[in-house]
């Protein structure tokens, strides 16, 4: 590899990985406190957590921890949770979330 080929492959964005999230359920109403595990995250405004079709910016805790508030949902469903750093590209692994 010359140092072009190194440029652009360092330049290249990592997408976030989504391993978990806790507590793995909540109310419908929303409000639920919550901590998604993975790898990847990026401390920046465009950080966001995708529950379902619902967005919301999380606080950022390290590159593997975000914490976020659940948005209200419908009872008895069970969305996937994915994460994207740059508010384009969202993960493809996720963790899921059901509603009580």
């Amino acid at each position: 590899i010359n140092n072009k080929e190194k440029k652009h492959a360092s330049n290249a964005p990592t997408l976030p990985v989504v391993k978990e999230i806790l507590p793995p359920r909540g109310s419908a109403m929303g409000g639920s406190r919550v901590v998604v595990l993975g790898a990847n995250f990026t401390n920046t405004p465009k950080l966001m957590v995708k529950f379902g079709e619902s967005t919301v910016h999380p606080t950022f805790h390290e590159s593997g921890t975000l914490i976020c508030t659940t948005l209200p949902g419908v009872a008895g469903t069970t969305v996937k949770v994915r994460v994207t750093n740059d508010g384009v590209d969202y993960c493809s692994t996720f963790a899921t979330f059901s509603y009580d």
